[in-house]
């Protein structure tokens, strides 16, 4: 990945992650909690690879998702003046040690600072 290629990916997700979250929360009591991990995009802008997880039907979640890609790819084109604007596809983390789950972190947060504990 280019130099400018990975700027550009951060700035791809500071526009649409509030939107990929807010579609999913549609599907709630299908997902439950998601997550937008990373995105890479490639060197000759063609596309933009996002990873993305879910408590529940991660697999599902991409298709949900997929479906919504030339709504998230407008919201780039309108926010992002470049030449080419990527075509959109979602994708699971390689590995579940690649994301850590909220619920996760909130127990190990409460489990150090005794917010478990009942008095």
């Amino acid at each position: 990945m280019s130099q400018k290629s990975h700027k550009l990916w951060f700035v791809i997700i500071d526009l649409i992650a509030w939107k990929i979250i807010e579609l999913a929360q549609e599907k709630m009591d299908v997902f439950w909690v998601i997550s937008v991990i990373e995105a890479t995009v490639s060197d000759d802008y063609s596309y933009v690879d996002i990873f993305v997880t879910s408590q529940e039907n991660t697999k599902e979640l991409t298709k949900f998702l997929a479906k919504h890609a030339p709504e998230l790819r407008s919201i780039i084109s309108k926010n992002i003046k470049i030449r080419k604007i990527p075509n959109i596809r979602f994708r699971l983390p390689k590995a579940k040690a690649d994301t850590i789950d909220v619920l996760d972190i909130i127990n190990e947060l409460s489990d150090k600072y005794g917010l478990n504990k009942e008095d």
